[in-house]
């Protein structure tokens, strides 16, 4: 945080700041198919954060009754890149992937304990790579953490589940609202929502395999119970997240998806864009 001005300015943050300035204009004009921004990655959340941000200095001025002239030129909300805000417009980003640090470690303690979580933590959060982008207002680091808290979750949810006790619901759908945001951040997170199929449909089937019931037919009600239901559950509290985040969605959702499309099957200098 001490180091998020004066340094460096990474290219995709130039479409960024031009992003969030679109996005916050679409919401405050109420035009709810302007909050397609970009290239379709589609940087919702990346939007969000610095939505986040605006609206508590937006606060804090009104508070202070500093809403002058000068505060909103500083704002920046008509006008491209300015170096010299690069740092406040970064302050966000860089305290939402903090805060994914944090998280990280609280659910690896609940899964793996004290030592391992800090362990990880720390290699995580010290990360070069992982420690520059998370300085910036590009999304890669922000998808990175969401993925991970997603399935740490998940994990835990799975963890806790026994037959007959039913599921925790509360980290089920916090493990889903996380690979929704994930999604919203980059369409490169779509791994995470492939693991997380895969691993509920695992753990159906392998209580479905330990039911002592004689018929099929039994085998199969456990399989809907311990591995349709939850899958279901996850998907559409993801879905749901991805969609009430993203107020496009709501009044052009098959441009969204055709915007999505196009961006997916597109190459740069003959590589793929979505390698």
């Amino acid at each position: 945080v001490l180091t998020l001005g004066g340094t460096f300015v990474v290219n995709d943050e130039t479409l960024y700041w031009e992003w969030a300035n679109q996005f916050t204009q679409a919401l405050l004009r109420g035009d709810w198919g302007a909050t397609l921004v970009g290239h379709a990655y589609p940087s919702v959340t990346v939007m969000w954060v610095q939505v986040v941000g605006f609206t508590l200095r937006w606060m804090g001025a009104w508070l202070a009754n500093a809403l002058t002239p000068e505060f909103y030129h500083r704002l920046a909300l008509d006008r491209s890149l300015d170096f010299d805000l690069l740092a406040q417009r970064r302050l966000p980003m860089a305290l939402a992937n903090a805060g994914m640090v944090v998280l990280i470690y609280l659910y690896a303690r609940r899964l793996f304990g004290r030592w391992v979580a800090l362990v990880a933590a720390l290699l995580i959060g010290l990360d070069p790579f992982y420690l520059s982008d998370a300085l910036t207002m590009r999304g890669d680091s922000l998808m990175a953490g969401l993925m991970t808290i997603s399935v740490l979750s998940l994990l835990l949810a799975i963890r806790q589940h026994r037959p007959g006790t039913g599921w925790n619901w509360r980290e089920l759908a916090l493990s889903a609202v996380m690979a929704g945001l994930a999604l919203l951040t980059k369409m490169s997170a779509l791994p995470v929502v492939i693991f997380g199929v895969m691993l509920l449909v695992g753990r159906g089937l392998m209580q479905a395999r330990a039911d002592d019931g004689d018929t099929g037919y039994s085998r199969l009600r456990h399989f809907g119970k311990t591995g349709l239901v939850p899958l279901t559950v996850w998907l559409a509290v993801m879905a749901l997240t991805c969609f009430v985040l993203w107020p496009a969605l709501w009044v052009s959702a098959g441009r969204v998806w055709l915007a999505m499309n196009d961006f997916g099957v597109s190459s740069v200098k003959g590589r793929p864009t979505y390698f």
